[in-house]
């Protein structure tokens, strides 16, 4: 049986971070997600080739991997739900930890024996996973990509006068803002184009 390349691991690795990335693009430059990604898949491939020496084929290590990458990146997810429901049965934080680390091991055990008792049937299941996993990341792709188009559109300036109100600008004329956070100068740059270096170079004179 032709072999095919097992890349589901890596591409699994690749949509979990872009999705987190998809839903804050707004607030976040894309280099931010370079050193998480290149970690995951060196991490990704080390498990690779100690499974796949374990195992003696690559196809079935790749599932056992994905399952581990699926299983890691869920974790956050799964204790907040875990955390909702603490309130309910009165599981406290710890137990859920030891919960989330158990059922993981089982789950990754289960995987582990079922690719075994496949042999080589999991070819199969290695091209399905690498046309699942790669249409999951094109996914995200074209959500961060709709996501940075729109706020490009949004940059374009509106002139100050009009972010203004009417009855502000004819009933009073002081403003008073309180910020509870504020951006460093490269992100206001990066994400809305503004330059605001003079600003705290003038407070601090």
């Amino acid at each position: 049986m032709k072999r095919t390349a097992v890349l589901h691991p890596f591409l699994l690795g690749a949509f979990s971070i872009l999705f987190l990335y998809a839903q804050n693009a707004t607030e976040m430059r894309f280099g931010e997600v370079v050193l998480p990604l290149v970690v995951t898949w060196i991490a990704t491939a080390l498990v690779m080739v100690l499974l796949a020496r374990a195992l003696g084929n690559a196809d079935q290590a790749g599932i056992a991997v994905s399952a581990l990458v699926m299983a890691f990146f869920s974790f956050g997810l799964v204790f907040d739900s875990l955390e909702v429901l603490s309130e309910l049965t009165g599981f406290s934080t710890t137990a859920n930890q030891v919960l989330i680390l158990v059922g993981a091991t089982l789950i990754f055990l289960a995987v582990f024996s079922l690719v075994r008792a496949l042999g080589e049937k999991v070819v199969r299941m290695s091209a399905l996973l690498n046309f699942v996993a790669g249409g999951l990341v094109v996914v995200q792709l074209l959500t961060i990509g709709s996501t940075l188009l729109d706020q490009r559109e949004s940059r374009v300036a509106t002139p100050l006068e009009e972010k203004i109100p009417e009855s502000a600008s004819r009933n009073q004329d002081i403003f008073f803002i309180v910020l509870d956070g504020y951006g460093r100068h490269d992100v206001l740059q990066n994400l809305y184009g503004h330059d605001n270096r003079p600003f705290p170079v003038s407070y601090t004179h």
